[in-house]
Parts: structure tokens; C-alpha cells; sequence
């Protein structure tokens, strides 16, 4: 049992109206969250400059804040396997922060158009 934040009487948690008063006790949200192109769902927002920024001083941390961690991971394990190279590092690095601004930018439109519905 719950209580009614208008009146205080015990309604049901099931309870959409309180029988008392009429007032709204339980608003249920029947809308079903966006999905990323990914296929992650979309639960709030994202900050692209954070993103950048992990992005920036850990190859792959940018992608793991995005929600991408299997593709932050596999960034940093490549960089450190082929760090002799600089090559494969530094496009690594610069990959990933794009994809990882890409990924939070999507994220937060996704977000933006489901809280206007």
C-alpha cells in the first residue's frame, strides 16, 4: 500500500487515482525507451565534451563513457599491442573520440525527442 500525496489515505500500488480525492497517485509512463542505433537504450543524457575528454587522455575511455565498453576495450588493448607503431594509436585515439561525440550527440537527440512526445 501507498499513500496518496494529496489527501494521505492508503490507495493500492497499482492505483493510478486516489478514491478519496481524485488526485494522480501513480502517473505509469506506457511509452517505451528509444534504442540507439547500437541497440543501447537511451536512459538520459550524455555529455559529448566528457566524452572527448576520457577520449582525449585514455585511448577508449571516451567509447566506454558512451556505452560502447567492448569497443573502449578493444581501442586500448590494440593501442598497447601496437604502440611501437604510433600509427595505429593515434588513429585509434582520434577514432574514438569522434565515436564516442557521434554516440553521446545520438544519445541525447534520441533522449531530447522521447521527453517531447
Amino acid at each position: 500500500m501507498s499513500f496518496c500525496p494529496g489527501c494521505g489515505s492508503e490507495v493500492l500500488e497499482s492505483a493510478e487515482i486516489c478514491p478519496t480525492c481524485g488526485t494522480r497517485v501513480n502517473v505509469v509512463n506506457k511509452r517505451e525507451l528509444p534504442r540507439r542505433s547500437d541497440g543501447l537504450l537511451v536512459t538520459g543524457e550524455k555529455s559529448s565534451g566528457l566524452a572527448v575528454l576520457l577520449g582525449f587522455f585514455i585511448i577508449g575511455a571516451g567509447l566506454m563513457y558512451a556505452g560502447r565498453v567492448g569497443l573502449g576495450i578493444a581501442h586500448l588493448i590494440l593501442s598497447i599491442i601496437f604502440c611501437w607503431t604510433f600509427l595505429v594509436p593515434i588513429c585509434l585515439w582520434l577514432y574514438g573520440m569522434f565515436k564516442a561525440y557521434d554516440l553521446c550527440e545520438e544519445h541525447n537527440r534520441l533522449w531530447a525527442q522521447y521527453l517531447t512526445q
